[in-house]
């Protein structure tokens, strides 16, 4: 792969992350605050659901999340990010147009981008889903490269107790 199919896929990765960086305060359904394990649980989730897609294409066990700071009405918290990414997918159009319908059954607006690279990359296929209440979620893949991502909701606590 030339470095410019790296920075680019990087770039896109990047992008796929700081638009899923800006998730809400965590709130249950009664209105009470979400603890930081039902944020874990809730993301966990929709992360195995992703993965569950494409079972051939996704390892199904879940990773250690990175822990992010974030704030709630000012106040440090935490979010946690569960990420894994794959070489060499066989149908990087596919697994996005499979999770795009999968997220858009479970209620999550969409963003999809399709971007033509260089010869080595192809086509680069990405789509980010977002809704209130749930956990940010994105996936993008080339021929080169795909991976899945799902950041939990932004929860009272400190990141620090976790990293």
């Amino acid at each position: 792969m030339t470095t410019r199919a790296h920075t680019t896929i990087a770039v896109a990765i990047l992008a796929a992350a700081a638009s899923l960086a800006l998730s809400g305060c965590g709130t249950t359904r009664a209105g009470q605050p979400m603890t930081i394990d039902e944020a874990q649980a809730e993301a966990i989730a929709e992360f195995r659901s992703a993965l569950a897609l494409a079972p051939d294409t996704w390892p199904q066990e879940v990773p250690k999340p990175a822990v992010f700071d974030c704030r709630i009405d000012g106040v440090r918290a935490v979010q946690f990010s569960y990420f894994v990414a794959v070489e060499a997918p066989a149908a990087p159009g596919v697994l996005i147009a499979q999770a795009g319908e999968h997220w858009e059954r479970e209620g999550y607006e969409l963003s999809k981008t399709q971007t033509e690279m260089d010869p080595e990359t192809g086509q680069v296929y990405a789509v980010v889903a977002r809704a209130d209440g749930k956990p940010r979620a994105s996936m993008a893949a080339t021929k080169v490269r795909a991976h899945v991502n799902v950041d939990s909701r932004c929860v009272l606590g400190d990141p620090d107790d976790y990293r």
